[in-house]
């Protein structure tokens, strides 16, 4: 049986670094998903996303990206795909200001 108290814990833990636009940093995010993988370890429940976001988080962390947001991960994958996927603020404030 798991304590109810760690639970809450990871949940916790999850919630702060689940909204990425926030500007978290990748060790937060990091930490987060090691709880939550080593609670479905655990309670034997595969967690295969967490686990590919885990290797995600650690090569950004290895290429020395740690003061930087948590999204940068995902910068990764464009590098991968050899893409380069950018919105101009302009039209990003534009989309907010719509609503």
């Amino acid at each position: 049986m798991v304590d109810p108290i760690r639970i809450a814990g990871v949940v916790a833990a999850l919630s702060v670094t689940s909204d990425l636009a926030r500007g978290h940093p990748p060790g937060e995010a990091m930490r987060a998903c090691l709880l939550a993988t080593e609670l479905g370890r655990e309670l034997n429940v595969p967690l295969r996303i967490a686990s590919l976001v885990h290797g995600e988080l650690t090569e950004a962390l290895n290429r020395g990206w740690a003061e930087r947001d948590s999204r940068i991960f995902m910068l990764l994958q464009e590098e991968r795909a050899g893409v380069n996927i950018a919105v101009p603020a302009d039209k990003i404030q534009e989309a907010l200001a719509r609503g």
